[in-house]
């Protein structure tokens, strides 16, 4: 007679241990790949951040030259340069509410420095090679 072989089939482990290793591997490349590109977002913020403190610099040195261009001794120079003059005493002309203007003051023409007169520059002397003057 022939005797009746039960075979008891265990699960087999070799595919669930491949598959276990592999989500495990994917995550560990996922977590590597996600690293580096947090590196490099930073390392590209930090660049960002220099260049905004050299920048934040510039204006704030901009923004001291505008003042310094305001000052009223820099703008009576600037208008000096211009070829204005200092206005004496104003005069205002005052209009009342019937329409009736009239002048306040008395207007003065405001008078310019005399220019300097150019002083001639003596021409130059040529000298030869051999160093005697002609």
């Amino acid at each position: 007679m022939m005797s009746a072989q039960v075979s008891t089939s265990r699960p087999r482990r070799l595919p669930f241990a491949l598959l276990i290793m592999g989500l495990v591997l994917g995550g560990l490349c996922a977590l590597l790949a996600l690293n580096i590109a947090a590196a490099a977002d930073e390392l590209r913020r930090h660049e960002l951040a220099a260049t905004n403190q050299d920048l934040v610099g510039e204006v704030q040195q901009l923004s001291a030259q505008v003042a310094a261009a305001q000052a009223p001794a820099a703008l009576a120079t600037a208008a000096t340069k211009l070829g204005m003059v200092p206005a004496g005493n104003p005069s205002f002309l005052v209009i009342a509410p019937n329409g009736k203007a009239s002048v306040r003051g008395t207007p003065v023409a405001a008078v310019a420095p005399p220019t300097p007169t150019p002083t001639p520059t003596p021409a130059p002397t040529t000298v030869p090679i051999d160093g005697a003057p002609r």
